[in-house]
């Protein structure tokens, strides 16, 4: 199979980093193709180290786990690495997921994250590389069927319907941390094994209080007395997780919101708050991160090698700077237009651009996913950077190809 992923298939994933260059003829690549081999090889890094809200590793989870009930009906389905991936539009295939391919997945127009399923060679060393189908290529279910033995679009099939459901559910949202991952299958009234999410009720009740407490000046404003809904205001804010409830009704028509405008707002107006909190609390790495790329200090190891690998350093760490800043300055611009809005409903009892904030927040929700899960992806990087060198084996080597992960993960 093509390297690239060019042809309308599955799309091979090399092998690790260490393997050598003659590893992607031997794997299935094209002979001689070296460079090419460099350019993708950053996505399996990002599949198996991209962390908890990029990649959902069913081997993992399943292995670590005593008698774990099977996450998916089929049983090759549970052999798989779950991911979030940035639409690059690298392939003549990944561009046509812009429209609607099969009746079962709906591409979001514009959607910045594809949703794909990682198969390895080896269950027991996933490093060795493997195939990734993404929900939304043109041809998956065949790809499905060709690569991993079952069929999806059989609709008598009880078992298949939930299966395609999960998976349809895990494609609906931008990230897979596990706080949204549980509120999406607990409203498709398909809960999740709380094994498989690793979300403790501490961290579930922290999550949504911090949510909360965004939204209580709206709550407050918009809907003051609600004592005929049987609840205190205070309480109004489960709108947010019981959007089929009475509240989410009272703050829908509160907006004028139709039922139709319903999952959207409330879905996305939950993300943007979720995403604000995740920035708030990593906001410290991300400092630390531009700070250690503005850095002149050089590493120890391009600390005794020649100008040019100096220069090669210095120009990669330049660029990652640069898309990190204006990724950041971008999701702030999202976070202070929700200020706007709030300040100017609250303090001057102006409804309309809070509404029209609401509207446009799904596009916003998927914005803040991919980036969030970026933002992480290059922090965790940085933090195997530092541990490495604290041991003195950093060699320029490493340095080099995770900068180049990091530059990978920002495109």
């Amino acid at each position: 199979m093509d390297v690239q992923g060019e042809t309308e298939g599955a799309e091979f994933v090399p092998p690790s980093a260490y393997a050598p260059e003659a590893g992607s003829e031997a794997a299935g690549g094209k002979p001689g193709t070296s460079r090419i081999f460099r350019q993708i090889l950053p996505t399996l890094n990002r599949i198996l180290e991209g962390g908890a809200s990029v990649s959902f590793d069913l081997l993992g989870k399943r292995a670590a786990m005593e008698n774990p009930a099977p996450f998916f009906a089929k049983k090759g389905l549970n052999d798989v690495v779950i991911f979030k991936f940035p639409n690059f539009g690298l392939s003549p295939a990944r561009n046509k997921m812009e429209k609607p391919w099969t009746k079962y997945f709906r591409a979001v127009a514009g959607q910045p994250v594809e949703t794909g399923l990682f198969r390895p060679y080896s269950v027991d060393d996933p490093t060795m590389g493997g195939l990734a189908i993404y929900l939304r290529q043109p041809d998956f279910m065949d790809l499905l069927t060709q690569h991993m033995g079952f069929d999806l679009s059989a609709e008598e099939d009880d078992e298949v319907r939930q299966d395609r459901t999960r998976l349809e559910i895990l494609d609906g949202i931008p990230s897979l941390d596990p706080f949204l991952m549980k509120y999406a299958f607990d409203e498709a009234g398909l809960p999740c094994d709380a094994q498989y999410l690793n979300l403790t009720a501490e961290e579930e009740y922290q999550t949504r209080m911090t949510i909360e407490r965004q939204i209580s000046p709206i709550i407050e404003k918009a809907m003051p007395s609600h004592d005929d809904l049987g609840g205190h205001t205070s309480r109004m804010v489960d709108f947010l997780w019981e959007p089929s409830g009475v509240q989410a009704a009272a703050f829908l028509e509160a907006f004028r919101f139709g039922r139709d405008q319903r999952d959207d707002v409330l879905s996305g107006f939950r993300g943007i708050c979720y995403y604000r909190s995740q920035i708030d609390e990593r906001a410290r790495e991300v400092r630390a991160l531009m700070t250690w790329l503005r850095s002149s200090r050089l590493d120890s190891a391009s600390r005794h090698t020649g100008d040019a690998a100096n220069e090669l350093v210095a120009m990669l760490k330049s660029t990652i700077l640069t898309k990190v800043t204006n990724l950041v300055q971008q999701m702030a611009e999202i976070f202070h237009a929700y200020d706007d809005a709030v300040n100017r409903f609250v303090e001057d009892n102006d409804p309309n651009l809070l509404r029209q904030f609401l509207l446009s927040t799904k596009d916003k929700y998927w914005f803040l996913g991919r980036s969030t899960s970026s933002l992480r992806h290059v922090c965790d990087l940085k933090k195997q950077v530092e541990a490495t060198e604290d041991l003195r084996t950093l060699s320029l080597d490493q340095l080099a190809r995770t900068l180049l992960y990091m530059q990978y993960s920002l495109r």
